[in-house]
């Protein structure tokens, strides 16, 4: 273990102050939320501490109670039973999209997860504060019954350069859109506002997209049954059918959205 130089605390918690936990056993419930606590004094100074001498799971474990405790089932898309046994089993092998979605949902860079170490020594700012100029669209796109609202004041924003990296969204090709209505609650609320990613218009089965029919515009879950677009929305109690892409009138898909507070 590094010694520790008298009168320097480099981190608000390091390595020093965290290696006498056993990697090879998970954390009780106890430390776990002792270290959240700590991390998130971290991540509001805009820094990371040196967690290598955590294990894998342990790091897990921690960065996973950040996340709401009525979100991360839906959030991780793995079921309570087997997010606790990520956490309980030493031998359970987290899938890799499990935590590429905890890194993005936390917006904690992946490879600080996987290994917990730090680019350089010191204190080092590592969670980027960097902001891209991302063009709105110049319309709101209904989240019910389809509406084209013109906004007279669409213009470019600055958005976050990290959250389009974790997303897969070059800058080039994000546009960002607000969502009005209510037909995919809980997934887009009413004045969200969503990234849209302007390249990725090949429909892949169920995601998320902005799209025009005719004279109107919307963001609706699609998917192809033979020659048909069909399209769907998450608010079942409101919009409990799937409906055809009516084929008399134009048919134009904007883009996949790819972030709406949280990644799609």
């Amino acid at each position: 273990m590094r010694k520790k130089q008298p009168g320097t605390d480099p981190f608000p918690i390091g390595r020093d102050r965290i290696g006498d936990f056993n990697p090879q056993k998970r954390l009780d419930i106890k430390d776990a939320r002792r270290l959240a606590d700590e991390l998130r004094k971290c991540l509001q100074k805009g820094e990371l501490p040196d967690w290598s001498d955590l294990s894998h799971q342990q790091r897990f474990s921690v960065v996973y109670r950040l996340l709401p405790q009525d979100q991360r089932s839906e959030l991780l898309g793995r079921s309570d039973k087997t997010l606790q046994r990520y956490l309980t089993s030493s031998e359970a092998e987290i899938p890799f999209p499990v935590v590429a979605a905890l890194s993005v949902e936390t917006e904690i860079p992946l490879d600080w997860i996987a290994t917990g170490r730090l680019p350089q020594t010191g204190p080092a700012t590592i969670i980027s504060t960097e902001e891209v100029a991302v063009q709105k669209l110049a319309w709101r796109a209904s989240a019910g019954h389809g509406s084209l609202v013109v906004d007279d004041y669409a213009e470019s924003i600055f958005f976050p350069r990290v959250i389009l990296e974790r997303i897969g969204v070059k800058p080039e090709n994000a546009r960002i859109l607000e969502a009005s209505g209510e037909s995919m609650v809980p997934t887009i609320g009413d004045g969200d506002m969503m990234v849209v990613d302007v390249s990725s218009r090949h429909i892949a089965e169920g995601k998320v997209y902005a799209f025009s029919i005719g004279e109107e515009v919307f963001v609706k879950r699609l998917r192809r049954l033979g020659e048909k677009v069909l399209m769907l929305s998450d608010n079942r109690d409101l919009f409990p059918h799937e409906e055809p892409v009516p084929s008399d009138q134009s048919f134009v898909i904007f883009g996949r959205v790819k972030w709406a507070g949280r990644a799609l």
